[in-house]
């Protein structure tokens, strides 16, 4: 923690450092960690080179023997147990080299998320120094290998090698998810940015609920959503049931492109605002290019002639919906909002009610 004599800024998160360091010594795995306060002031050259200074992120910097000139800067916590926790996530190795089939077992397991490299030379090779960055960019959310002059085959995993893949020599990426028992391979143009995304988007469940804890993860890994919003009075609704089929489907079509989450329209009703969709209509769905407040949000309206005739329970639910992410993702879709005629399903409520009823979300 490097740090000015006169800044004020970080002494509650600070006294939550010392806490941290003093419970550590009890810790499995933490009791090797060193924890130091440095004087800025003092250290003048370690100040520059790493650009300390006084602000509210109160920043804290990690140093591992692995890597001693790349220190991971992670913001100061208010809790001891979030210092903690950052330093579990770095106590492994950015990227573990395997040697065998049993460490490739163990590296596979460890984690909800495991990326491995398959690298027809060593550790030397350009293609590996853009893995390294990747897997340092995701510090606990993934685990990362590599294997060096070996196949899939060798460690146990039926996996057919292409030719292209031999031929320009880069390596084979494959993102495993032990609990849901599939492995997917990247095979868009190997960049930093391109395997960056594709790993973010892997690291999380292939369909998940959507909660809280989830969203900050949704923040902090800046990736784009498919949101389905279900009908929280009645689960058991033949649309329902029907939406999540459809939802689970297009999960596995966008694997490694978009995030799928479910909300209810009880509890996540105001979500659904920025999408300018009903909350009374659901199951509906929606596609937002992140979970910051500013991104852009595209709803999905299809266009219904009554009650009975339900969207989800038509046979090609599944292909408009399709073509609607691939628009997305194609950068096809325009957002904006623009008036409409009232649907032919809409009743008047009466007096005394005020409704928004002809603008829409594209």
């Amino acid at each position: 923690a490097p740090r000015y004599p006169w800044c004020d800024k970080c002494k509650e998160k600070d006294r939550e450092f010392t806490k941290a360091a003093r419970s550590s010594r009890t810790q499995d795995h933490l009791d090797s960690v060193s924890f130091v306060v440095l004087d800025a002031r003092e250290e003048k050259y370690f100040a520059r080179k790493h650009n300390a200074s006084c602000t509210d992120a109160c920043e804290l910097l990690m140093f591992k023997e692995d890597e001693p000139e790349e220190p991971y800067a992670v913001p100061g916590r208010r809790f001891a147990e979030e210092i903690q926790v950052d330093c579990y996530k770095h106590l492994l190795p950015v990227v573990s080299i395997i040697n065998n089939k049993t460490h490739f077992d163990r590296v596979l397991t460890a984690f909800d998320t495991a990326i491995m490299g398959f690298f027809q030379r060593n550790a030397s090779d350009s293609w590996f120094h853009r893995f390294r960055q990747v897997a340092r960019e995701l510090r606990g959310h993934a685990l990362f290998g590599a294997v060096f002059n070996g196949s899939p085959a060798e460690m146990g995993i039926d996996f057919r090698v292409a030719s292209e893949v031999e031929a320009d020599g880069r390596p084979l990426v494959l993102l495993f998810k032990p609990k849901e028992n599939r492995h997917v391979e990247f095979t868009g143009e190997l960049t930093l940015e391109k395997l960056s995304h594709f790993s973010k988007v892997l690291s999380l469940p292939l369909l998940s609920q959507y909660t809280p804890e989830s969203r900050q993860k949704y923040i902090e890994l800046q990736v784009p959503l498919g949101m389905l919003w279900l009908d929280g009075e009645d689960a058991d609704r033949p649309e329902n049931l029907a939406a999540k089929e459809v939802a689970q489907r297009l999960a596995i079509r966008f694997s490694g492109h978009l995030v799928f989450v479910t909300l209810n329209n009880t509890r996540d009703g105001f979500l659904l605002r920025p999408f300018g969709l009903d909350p009374r209509r659901v199951p509906c769905f929606g596609l937002s290019s992140s979970e910051a407040p500013e991104a852009n949000r595209f709803a999905y309206e299809p266009e219904v002639t009554s009650t009975s005739d339900s969207f989800w329970l038509q046979s090609d639910a599944f292909q408009r919906l399709e073509a609607f992410c691939s628009a997305f993702l194609n950068g096809t879709l325009e957002a904006s909002h623009e008036s409409a005629k009232l649907p032919k399903s809409y009743r008047w409520p009466g007096p005394g009610r005020v409704e928004e009823v002809v603008w829409k979300t594209f």
